[in-house]
């Protein structure tokens, strides 16, 4: 399902946040509904249309790219977009990490450890991009996140 950016920001308040923000990752993260990731070429993800992925460009990475896996059950509509592709990436046997194109960016879904933070910067340096979160920090190689404030 897809939300407009007004109803996810309701959706998200307060969820997640705390973890994110000073970079601890640990299993109760998986408890904190809400909190998603992005993969951007921008340093907002605000402003990636200005620094754009496209919907083109993603297709073609996340097929070639052996750690991410078509979700054959699974995918996206927008009006505006139409049907997109959602891929997993495999952190451990029990639970996937979700990629998916939209609005010049990738949302990246279910991160619960430093290892999947790690994993998504990795793909995101492949894109000549950066791995941000909600509230607009960077994460490193190491997995530690920085943030402009």
């Amino acid at each position: 399902m897809g939300y407009g950016f007004n109803e996810r920001a309701r959706l998200d308040q307060g969820r997640g946040r705390r973890h994110a923000r000073l970079g601890l990752f640990d299993k109760s993260v998986g408890d904190d509904v809400g909190y998603d990731f992005h993969i951007t070429r921008a340093n907002s993800w605000f402003d990636s249309e200005q620094y754009p992925i496209t919907l083109e460009e993603w297709e073609s990475f996340a097929r070639g790219n052996q750690s991410l896996e078509l979700e054959l059950d699974s995918s996206i509509t927008f009006t505006n977009f139409g049907t997109l592709n959602i891929y997993a990436l495999k952190c451990d046997p029990s639970r996937d990490v979700t990629l998916s194109w939209y609005d010049f960016r990738i949302e990246v879904t279910g991160i619960q450890d430093i290892e999947a933070i790690r994993a998504c910067v990795i793909l995101a340096e492949a894109l000549q991009a950066n791995f941000l979160g909600d509230e607009g920090e960077k994460y490193l190689p190491d997995g530690t996140g920085i943030s402009e404030e």
